[in-house]
């Protein structure tokens, strides 16, 4: 049993080729349970179960606008004959939109011995294919996740001690993959090997043939933030002073994500915390479930196919929800000109223990 919203289920369905059939019941005078949500039985299994479900949420542009939301959609028998061709859409629709959610907590000259901790959460479609640490660049040496779908990464390290990551804007859209791979910027601003290099990786490129982002980068010596956006063909690069950062999908200090608020009081620990104990107070703050009250998050903008409960559960540090959530977990100390400990998890760091990857630097 899929819930999700009652909106136009049955039309992505189709349109995908994903159902040959879809029955449609009205519950009660008209009404479904809880709030504008519809329950989905998904026959079969696999991909068209999957993407049956999830097709309001992966193609907004194939629903039907009229369709009452207080129908509920009882069944969907999935299509076991989809062209290649219906296939291809399904996954470039199912990668192509999504509620991009990360987080990345820097803690810069606050730690009396480590200069810069990083703590970040990587939230993403769970059909993404990814990689877990791996070795991404020989010189410098720079270890990170990998993304399989386009080869870039979300966040690095080098051996040198220089952190990158990057967060996608946030957007309710679909995103343009005609555009630059944000992940392969990630890679060269990690291969220019320092603060200054990054810096003049970002300022060479245009940022209107890259779907928005933000980029938290830096070493012992400095932390910088920088925005990219489609209205404007330059990076714009701030310097960071001494404190503790977090950056979601949208300008630090951005009132869009309460959460923010909720990381820093968690991350309170990490300025006291022994390299040893380093791992589990970074666990505990990466881990938390907490939603602020869903008064205190944004409701969706006009046209969105998300409900404000939806938007909710994206404000966890720590994301579940049945198609997208926190996919890995990284934990960096970085000392002069080296990374002390470098914690990885290869899955949502409430379940999945973090490996030391250090030496992978070495």
């Amino acid at each position: 049993m899929v819930v999700t919203s009652g909106r136009s289920i049955f039309r992505g369905a189709q349109s995908f080729g994903l159902a040959d059939e879809v029955e449609v019941e009205v519950d009660g005078e008209g009404e479904v349970d809880g709030e504008g949500e519809a329950a989905v039985e998904v026959d079969g299994e696999g991909e068209a179960a999957l993407a049956a479900g999830s097709a309001v949420v992966a193609a907004p542009d194939l629903l039907h606008p009229r369709t009452s939301a207080k129908r509920a959609i009882r069944r969907i028998v999935p299509h076991d004959n989809r062209s290649a061709r219906q296939r291809t859409n399904w996954r470039r629709a199912r990668a192509s939109y999504a509620p991009t959610m990360c987080t990345i907590v820097a803690l810069y000259r606050v730690h009396p011995t480590l200069p810069l901790v990083v703590l970040a959460n990587r939230d993403e479609m769970y059909a993404r294919r990814t990689q877990g640490a791996a070795v991404l660049l020989e010189s410098p040496r720079a270890v990170g996740g990998r993304d399989l779908e386009k080869g870039g990464t979300w966040s690095g390290v080098t051996a040198t001690g220089l952190f990158v990551g990057v967060t996608n804007q946030r957007s309710y859209g679909m995103r343009d993959d005609k555009l630059l791979s944000r992940g392969q910027l990630v890679m060269d601003a990690l291969a220019a090997g320092s603060v200054e290099g990054v810096e003049h990786v970002l300022q060479a490129i245009d940022a209107r043939e890259y779907n928005a982002f933000n980029v938290l980068f830096g070493d012992a010596r400095g932390l910088r933030v920088a925005y990219a956006r489609r209205d404007d063909p330059r990076v714009a690069i701030e310097q960071l002073a001494a404190g503790t950062w977090i950056l979601a999908n949208d300008r630090i200090g951005s009132p869009e994500f309460p959460k923010t608020a909720r990381a820093a009081e968690l991350a309170r620990p990490i300025a006291t915390a022994t390299l040893g104990a380093l791992g589990d107070v970074g666990r505990a703050l990466l881990s938390d479930h907490s939603l602020p009250p869903l008064d205190a998050v944004p409701p969706p903008s006009p046209g969105s196919i998300f409900p404000h409960a939806f938007l909710q559960q994206l404000q966890a540090i720590c994301i579940h929800t049945p198609l997208y959530g926190t996919r890995s977990s990284s934990i960096v100390a970085i000392g002069a000109d080296r990374v002390e400990k470098y914690l990885f998890a290869d899955g949502p760091p409430c379940t999945t223990p973090y490996d030391d990857v250090t030496a992978m630097l070495r």
